[in-house]
């Protein structure tokens, strides 16, 4: 955990809990991409949902292709189908083609 996170967790964490996705959203635009993948290893996946959805749709695809393929594939399930398209939209062709594949195939088995 990076500095940044240890001083921020705990703000961050009422913000998602409030979904306060406007001050989310001028708090973690600020941030690296590479900060903001940091940042989802410690929140559930739910939370991470929210996060990205607060972010703008560039922002949120470079945090997203800066996570792990494992921690990626359990985002991709948690994902609303909008969020995810918008997700995907924002993506290198590569990590976007082999998130879609992982959604589809999380999808169509039911978990």
């Amino acid at each position: 955990m990076s500095i940044l996170e240890k001083l921020t967790l705990p703000e961050i964490r009422e913000l998602v809990d409030c979904r306060d996705c406007e001050t989310l959203r001028e708090v973690l635009n600020d941030w690296m991409p590479e900060d903001i993948a940091d940042l989802f290893d410690d929140l559930e996946p739910q939370e991470d949902v929210v996060i990205l959805e607060a972010l703008v749709p560039d922002k949120a695809a470079r945090a997203f292709e800066h996570i792990a393929p494992a921690a990626q594939e359990l985002l991709v399930r948690a994902l609303p189908e909008a969020e995810l398209s918008r997700l995907l939209n924002g993506m290198s062709p590569t990590i976007g083609r082999r998130s879609w594949n992982a959604s589809r195939r999380t999808r169509l088995s039911g978990y």
